[in-house]
């Protein structure tokens, strides 16, 4: 938006439509201060959405006269940010284009932040606490911590989460209320909005998996040769794919504007991944289509992105089942919740030693805990037994992943 002055104009610079139905976002940093020149497409602000990170380009040269918005605010689509001082004579600016592309709640952690082109005109150096990322920025502020006094022990002297937690225990400071934001708001939200949706009901089984333990222990060698790490979790969506293709409604989505269940197609898995971010989702495309190691590269790379804040958005959509892998982290049963408007989300367990029984004797074998939560309103639980019975026999039987059907 454009005021006329004598010889200068006012341009107030709105937070633009960032797509994806996405309605408000949280200004979660400024690159320029009240005074600053900037040039045309230069980096204003950083924003973030539910779980994305979008940087602000100024699309007019001029001077900083005002920011109208705080750093931790979360304003709407529309409001206006900033406001620059244009010369009357300047260019007016080019129609606003598509909203910024989103990543993943931002950059990748090694990857500096972009140079301020108005800054380096100046020669002005960074200052203590310059290119924090976002949650650093976020943990700060919730300690009461000022980032300008923090000297950083990352690259180029970037402050990271264990600096601001020092200095936080230095002064003495007990964290009491931190603000519900960016991914750890959009993880509740999505997670109130499904449990109070979709009716929860779960189905648990104990799994025999001494085959699979040992098909893993065979195959590591040839998986290190062509350098890649070989865990259980291709095998289980492997065998969770196979079982979808025999229980279609496990695969589906329930729409409940036009009262119509969706069966899917295509088999679009998404791997629950912890990460210093909070929760993300990324999504295997098209699982199906993948053999036993080319799952394995694409897990790999794939959580490496998410724990790295790398994932693109589109990589986070899509999803028509969800796998939590819990077991790295331990535990023996968990009821996790599901991903609206999928109606299924499976746990696995930590693979342990335990005594069973085989031919009547009572022998040591490996043992892997599943627990199926499903919607009852579009599963029955019959249906859900049987989808985990088919699931069980691929992993107490692996070499059935690999066999086809004939035709």
């Amino acid at each position: 938006m454009v005021t006329s002055g004598s010889d200068r104009r006012r341009f107030e610079l709105r937070l633009p439509d960032l797509g994806e139905g996405i309605q408000e976002a949280e200004l979660v940093s400024w690159r320029v201060e009240v005074g600053d020149r900037v040039k045309e497409d230069q980096v204003v602000a950083e924003v973030e959405t539910d779980k994305a990170i979008a940087e602000i380009p100024s699309p007019v040269s001029g001077r900083v006269v005002e920011r109208l918005v705080e750093e931790g605010d979360v304003v709407p689509v529309g409001a206006v940010l900033i406001a620059f001082e244009i010369e009357d004579d300047a260019a007016a600016p080019a129609p606003a284009p598509p909203g910024p592309q989103l990543a993943a709640s931002g950059r990748g952690l090694s990857e500096p932040p972009a140079a301020d082109p108005g800054r380096a005109a100046s020669g002005d150096q960074p200052g203590p606490g310059a290119g924090a990322l976002p949650y650093v920025r976020r943990l700060a502020r919730g300690l009461g911590v000022e980032l300008g006094s923090v000297r950083g022990s990352g690259p180029e002297g970037r402050v990271t989460q264990p600096d601001v937690l020092r200095a936080a225990e230095a002064r003495g400071i007990v964290p009491d209320r931190v603000p519900l934001r960016g991914i750890r708001r959009a993880t509740a939200l999505n997670m109130a909005r499904s449990f109070y949706t979709a009716p929860h009901a779960a189905v648990m089984d104990e799994v025999e998996v001494s085959e699979l333990v040992d098909l893993r222990e065979l195959l590591k060698p040839q998986a290190q040769a062509l350098g890649m790490r070989l865990t259980y979790l291709p095998f289980i969506v492997m065998a969770t794919v196979k079982a979808l293709q025999a229980h279609p409604y496990l695969n589906s989505s329930l729409d409940d504007e036009n009262q119509e269940i969706v069966i899917h197609n295509e088999f679009n898995i998404g791997i629950a991944t912890d990460t210093p971010a909070g929760l993300l989702v990324p999504v295997i495309k098209a699982a199906d289509r993948f053999d036993l190691f080319g799952l394995a590269r694409e897990i790999d790379r794939l959580a490496g992105s998410a724990r790295e804040q790398r994932l693109e958005y589109q990589e986070m959509q899509g999803g028509t089942f969800t796998i939590s892998n819990v077991g790295p982290l331990g535990g023996v049963w968990s009821v996790p919740i599901i991903r609206h408007p999928e109606v299924a989300i499976l746990a696995a367990h930590r693979i342990e030693k335990r005594p069973i029984v085989r031919a009547d004797q009572v022998v040591v074998g490996q043992v892997l805990n599943l627990v199926l939560t499903f919607d009852h309103r579009v599963v029955d639980g019959a249906d859900a037994l049987r989808f985990l019975q088919d699931l069980t026999r691929y992993l107490e039987h692996p070499a059935l992943l690999f066999v086809g059907t004939g035709s």
